[in-house]
Parts: structure tokens; sequence; C-alpha cells
């Protein structure tokens, strides 16, 4: 009875073995996960420089841009209304 069941635990243990085994990653996928990564972080790092070289036109230029012709009416702009005062009783 004892053999019976040394039997099956050693088939147990095997099979849980060889089927953790290969769970892992493979090292192609780690690589490109690697590559990945740093072009992500040179595509950041990219972006950067381009937003302070834009910042540093912007500072050299020292104005804004004009606005767009859009064919639209100009827009009025809104003025407080005038407030009456209540009449003072004598």
């Amino acid at each position: 009875m004892k053999n019976k069941h040394f039997v099956t635990a050693t088939f147990v243990s095997l099979a849980l073995a060889i089927g953790l085994v290969g769970c892992g990653r493979s090292r192609e996928e780690i690589e490109n996960e690697r590559k990945r990564l740093e072009m992500e972080e040179q595509a950041q790092r990219d972006l950067k420089r381009a937003n302070q070289a834009i910042g540093e036109i912007g500072k050299k230029i020292g104005r804004k841009p004009p606005g767009l012709d859009l064919g639209l009416p100009p827009e009025k702009k809104d003025e407080p209304a005038p407030t009456q005062e209540p009449a003072k009783k004598p």
C-alpha cells in the first residue's frame, strides 16, 4: 500500500515540476520588452527636447502668433451692465 502512494506522489511531483519549468518567459520575450522600454524612453526624451526647442523659439519671437481669420463676425466683449442706484428719499 505504501508503494502505491509513493508511486502516485512521485508521478504528481514530476508532473508539477515539468509543468512549472515551462511557465517562465523566454529570453526573446525579455529582450523584446527591454527594447520596447528603451524605445519608449527615447521617445519621451525626444518629445521633451522638442518641447524645449519650441519654448525657446517662442521666447525668441516674443509675441503671440496672429489670430486665425475664420470669416466669422467679430465677437463683442461682454461689458458689465450699468447698475442703477436706488433713488434716495428726502
